[in-house]
C-alpha cells in the first residue's frame, strides 16, 4: 500500500509527526507532498495500489481545499491530523470520510499504531465467500 503525506512546510507541529512517519515508513511506498497542487496531481494519476492518506491541514481554508479535492480521494483511507478542536472544522473534516480523525497535538506513536494497522488490513488476503 502506498503512504501519501501532505501537511504544509510551514507548520511546524505538522513538520515534526511528518518526520516521525517518514522515518518510521522509510522502506515503504513513502510520499510526502507539502503542497495542494502536488495532491491534486498525485490524485489524478492512476494507482493500482491501495492508498493511506494522512492529511495535515494548516487551518481551515486548508481544509476547505482539501474538501473540494475528496471526490478524487473517495478510493483511497483517509487519516486527518486537524490543526485544533474547533466545531466547524471537525464537521467539515467529516465530509471527508476519514478513516481516523485526531489533533496535531496528538503523540505520534497514536498516529503510527493506526497506520500500522490500516497497512496490515490492506496486506491481509481477501476473505472468500461462505458457500
Amino acid at each position: 500500500m502506498k503512504l501519501m503525506i501532505y501537511a504544509s512546510p510551514f507548520d511546524k507541529t505538522a513538520g515534526k509527526m511528518v518526520k516521525h512517519l517518514c522515518r518510521r515508513y522509510r522502506g515503504s511506498d513513502t510520499v510526502y507532498l507539502p503542497s495542494l497542487g502536488e495532491v491534486e496531481v498525485y490524485l489524478r494519476q492512476p494507482s493500482y495500489l491501495g492508498r493511506l492518506m494522512v492529511l495535515m491541514p494548516k487551518d481551515g481554508d486548508d481544509l476547505n481545499a482539501l474538501v473540494t479535492l475528496s471526490h478524487l480521494m473517495r478510493d483511497h483511507r483517509l487519516i486527518l491530523v486537524l490543526p485544533e478542536d474547533d466545531i466547524r472544522i471537525n464537521a467539515q473534516s467529516h465530509m471527508m470520510r476519514p478513516r481516523f480523525v485526531t489533533y496535531s497535538d496528538c503523540d505520534p506513536s497514536q498516529l503510527t499504531l493506526v497506520v500500522d494497522r490500516l497497512m496490515a488490513t490492506d496486506a491481509a488476503p481477501p476473505m472468500k465467500a461462505a458457500q
